[in-house]
Formats: structure tokens, sequence, C-alpha cells
């Protein structure tokens, strides 16, 4: 089986100096981007962070008014 990349893959591979990838629902992501995630975790409790969640599952759910439209969400 392949796995996917998720849309940021080819701008956070070259930040992953740690090369510690892992399998997460068919997409290879970034385990952790330093050798030492020290920094890594202080980052993301005093300033700021961004996670790739692009392999999260996705769920279109409808649902219908009172007036008999239907809604998306």
């Amino acid at each position: 089986m392949t796995l996917k990349t998720t849309p940021f893959h080819a701008r956070t591979a070259p930040l992953c100096v740690s090369q510690a990838w892992r399998r997460w629902a068919g997409h290879v992501v970034a385990s952790s981007y330093e050798m030492v995630h020290e920094r890594e975790y202080h980052a993301i409790r005093s300033a700021a962070a961004l996670f790739d969640v692009s392999p999260l599952y996705k769920y279109r759910s409808r649902a219908r008014t009172r007036s008999g439209c239907s809604i998306a969400s």
C-alpha cells in the first residue's frame, strides 16, 4: 500500500530534521520535527502551533429543517 502525503507535506518535509515519520489513516506525517522535543513542546504551549490534521476522517451530515429544506454541515 502506498501512503499518501498531505497538502502540507511539500512545505513541512524539509523542516522535519528528525526524519520521524508515522502512518496516520493512510498518510505519512511528521511525528516530530526536531531531534529533541523540548523546543517543540514549549512552542506549542507558549506560542502558536500548526498541526496538519489532513488525515482526520471527514463526515458530511444532512438534516431537514422544520420547513422541509435540506441543510448540510
